[in-house]
């Protein structure tokens, strides 16, 4: 089973706000390292400041998915980099919208090496199986 580093995805969404359409292609990495989920973490409390305790639940997660998407986003439109990689957007209907993408593709990544790892368990069962001691 090849595990492809990043997978690409297509979007038209709608602004919920400004009526405006977006749409391209973006790529995002299938998985993180380390240092990847360490500069996540970095930027995620770089955007909500010293005083993080005290953000709000929106706050919160606003940062948590731009921290995401900063790392994990290693191609997009220009309007998306235009924008401070969605930092700067008004629409909450396209940060959600590429948020989930992103995750459907580590999610499926995440599920592909679960199979993987069952298909290779019942191997070896079925090899124990077939030469008992």
């Amino acid at each position: 089973m090849d595990l492809k580093e990043s997978v690409s995805f297509d979007v038209k969404i709608t602004g919920d706000r400004t009526g405006e359409v977006f749409y391209g292609t973006f790529t995002a990495l299938r998985r993180l390292t380390h240092r990847q989920e360490l500069l996540r973490d970095k930027v995620c409390r770089e955007l909500l400041g010293s005083n993080s305790e005290g953000a709000t639940e929106r706050a919160k997660s606003q940062a948590e998915m731009l921290g995401e998407l900063s790392v994990s986003i290693i191609k997009s439109p220009t309007w998306w980099s235009e924008n401070g990689n969605g930092l700067d957007l008004a629409d909450d209907s396209v940060l959600r919208e590429v948020w989930d993408q992103v995750m459907k593709i580590k999610i499926d990544a995440v599920k592909e090496v679960q199979k993987k790892a069952e298909l290779a368990g019942q191997k070896l069962k079925d090899i124990a199986e077939s030469n008992p001691k």
